[in-house]
């Protein structure tokens, strides 16, 4: 397969660079030292407010931490999707809403932490907005929590499909992030979106498949893809300039093959409603005059619905026609 790289591969290489260490694999962890008490929860509000789209979000965040010398024992960030029913024009939580977050995010918490002599988690910060409340704890074993929150996810009703993602990060990057920064945090969601997505108005990678007769554009994501509504909008907004780019007279002189095809990649399977927003992008992409495939950790993903409104999903190795 004769592939000719066009536009910027270099955009890829920077985008994987902004990852926030991502790793599957777990390892043992060896027993903290006990010698150390984690100090009592403060908790300092935030505002956020997005640059371009004047999305809002409020970080209660664990100031406690600030000399907290013992951030080896705890390396394994975990972060948890809870949602809540909230108000559309706002995305904050109506007071139906309030009681969710109020009933599910202790269950979530006693869980983590456990019941030892030093608690398995340390939380971070709880961000509120975007229809759901994203919670972070630094974890020390992290094979215990996932199987923790999983046992949650399939047995407790009010938890029940719980969204979560753990990932190394021996630098406690985000709690670095709003106890160094807070005056930078106000951007918090314009950064994450460039941490996964880079710059939303660049083609990362332009190519010509001759064995395909095919031009193929690829879009490049990091990390996991959340639930939140500004990340799903990150992503329709970026796989919208790639509709248009291919519209372009200068694509259609530089790349005359009928066939277009839009990739975009997973490092990790993404949140079940960035799969359902994928799904419903099929017909519009095509509409557009390209195919659109799905790639997550180099095997190609193909999304079907049923009648009853199921999302099954798909595997193959090869490139699905």
């Amino acid at each position: 397969m004769k592939l000719i790289i066009a536009l910027v591969v270099i955009a890829a290489v920077a985008i994987v660079t902004l990852s926030a260490i991502a790793k599957n694999k777990k390892t043992a962890p060896s027993n903290p030292s006990t010698n150390f008490l984690v100090p009592e929860e403060t908790l300092s509000s935030l505002e956020i407010t997005q640059k371009e789209k004047g999305t809002r979000l409020t970080a209660h965040i664990n100031t406690s931490l600030n000399d907290f010398n013992q951030q080896d024992d705890y390396p394994w960030e975990c972060v948890i999707y809870i949602p809540y029913e909230c108000d559309r024009s706002t995305g904050y939580p109506t007071d139906q809403g309030e009681k969710e977050l109020n009933r599910r995010f202790p269950k979530v918490d006693a869980a983590l932490k456990g019941n030892g002599e030093l608690p398995n988690a340390i939380f971070i910060c709880k961000i509120i907005g975007g229809n759901m409340a994203e919670c972070t704890w630094m974890v020390h074993d992290a094979d215990k929590a996932e199987i923790l929150l999983r046992q949650l996810s399939e047995s407790d009703d009010d938890l029940y499909g719980l969204e979560f993602n753990i990932q190394e990060d021996k630098d406690w990057y985000w709690f670095n992030y709003f106890q160094d920064r807070q005056h930078a945090a106000k951007f918090y969601i314009d950064d994450k979106i460039k941490e996964h997505f880079g710059d939303l108005k660049l083609i990362d990678i332009e190519a010509s498949n001759s064995d395909r007769d095919e031009a193929m554009l690829i879009l490049v994501t990091v990390g996991y893809i959340d639930r939140s509504t500004y990340m799903q909008t990150a992503l329709l907004d970026k796989l919208e300039g790639y509709l248009n780019h291919i519209q372009s007279d200068t694509f259609k002189s530089e790349y005359p093959e009928p066939n277009v095809a839009i990739e975009i990649t997973f490092e990790q399977l993404p949140s079940r409603l960035i799969i359902q927003s994928l799904y419903k992008s099929y017909h519009w992409v095509e509409s557009n005059g390209a195919k659109l495939r799905i790639s997550v950790n180099k095997r190609y993903l193909t999304i079907t619905r049923d009648e009853k409104g199921d999302y099954y999903y798909h595997w193959s190795d090869e490139i699905p026609e």
